[in-house]
């Protein structure tokens, strides 16, 4: 369940593209967050104390990495690896809208909105938070581009 958490909230957060202070960057935004991103790394906040910062651990060491593949057609591609004995390859495909840093993933029925901290050629940094229990946690996902 962490997992697909992790995953849905890291394409919200990946949809939400990387803006500079001019509003003419933003019919051009979608364009650095469209590729193929392997999960790098997971940093989780609560209430401003980091609480854990971990390299993203749920590949299977014999299979290709997991992945969110964010496509200039407003959909993102979760991809995610089991070894069961072999690798098997599960996908959940779902509609992003993008407006301003946030993204809005929609899957299911289910949407969420999150947050881009960051991205460039080769990275990307996105945030989301979640309640639980009324606790708030805030987590940074970090991704690198798949080659």
């Amino acid at each position: 369940m962490k997992k697909i958490t992790i995953l849905v909230a890291s394409a919200l957060i990946v949809g939400l593209g990387f803006t500079s202070c001019s509003s003419d960057d933003d019919s051009n935004d979608n364009n650095s967050i469209v590729a193929k991103w392997n999960y790098n790394r997971v940093k989780t906040s609560v209430n401003g104390i980091v609480i854990s910062d971990e390299p993203y651990d749920d590949d299977e060491p014999t299979c290709e990495r997991d992945y969110l593949d964010i496509r200039a057609n407003n959909t993102a591609e979760f991809g995610d690896y089991y070894l069961n004995p072999d690798c098997v390859l599960e996908t959940y495909l779902s509609a992003y809208a993008k407006n301003g840093n946030l993204i809005t993933v929609t899957q299911d029925g289910d949407s969420e909105t999150a947050e881009i901290l960051s991205v460039n050629s080769n990275t990307m940094v996105l945030r989301f938070e979640e309640t639980y229990e009324g606790m708030t946690a805030t987590n940074d996902v970090s991704f690198t581009k798949a080659n």
